[in-house]
C-alpha cells in the first residue's frame, strides 16, 4: 500500500468511525482500552471448495484430505494471530465445504444433517 494512501486512511478512520480512538492503547498503560481484550471468539464459516469437509483439521471428508489440511491450518494461524493482536482466545473454528443447493429436492433433509455436524462439532469444541 502506497504511504500517502495510508496516511489518508489513518486520518479518515477516526473521522468515520469515532469509538476507534477508545480501542487504542493509552500511552500510560500498557493494557488495551476496549471491548476485546480477555474476550474468545469462535468461527463458523461457509466455504466453497476447500478440499470437501466439514468441521476443523482431521475431519476431511475423504474427498482432498491433503488440501484440507493445508487449507485449516492456514486459517489456525489466522486465527491464533488474530487473538493474539487483540489480545483474545481463540476457541476454533467450524468450516462447512458441503452446502446443499437451494434447488436441492432434498435440501430440507441435508440442510437437517449440516445442522446435527455443527451441533456435534459445538459440543466437542465446547465440552457441552
Amino acid at each position: 500500500m502506497c504511504p500517502q494512501l495510508l496516511l489518508l486512511m489513518q486520518s479518515l478512520l477516526p473521522l468515520l468511525f469515532p469509538r476507534l480512538k477508545k480501542l487504542k492503547k493509552e500511552p500510560c498503560s500498557k493494557a488495551r482500552v476496549g471491548l476485546l481484550p480477555g474476550k474468545t471468539f469462535y468461527t463458523i464459516m461457509n466455504a466453497g471448495w476447500l478440499g470437501m469437509g466439514q468441521g476443523m483439521s482431521g475431519d476431511s471428508l475423504n474427498k482432498n484430505p491433503q488440501e484440507w489440511e493445508t487449507w485449516m491450518f492456514a486459517m489456525r494461524v489466522v486465527d491464533d494471530d488474530a487473538a493474539v493482536g487483540k489480545d483474545m482466545k481463540n476457541l476454533g473454528r467450524f468450516v462447512n465445504d458441503r452446502t446443499p443447493s437451494n434447488l436441492d429436492p432434498n435440501y430440507g433433509e441435508k440442510i437437517e444433517a449440516l445442522r446435527a455436524v455443527l451441533r456435534k462439532h459445538l459440543a466437542r469444541d465446547f465440552n457441552l
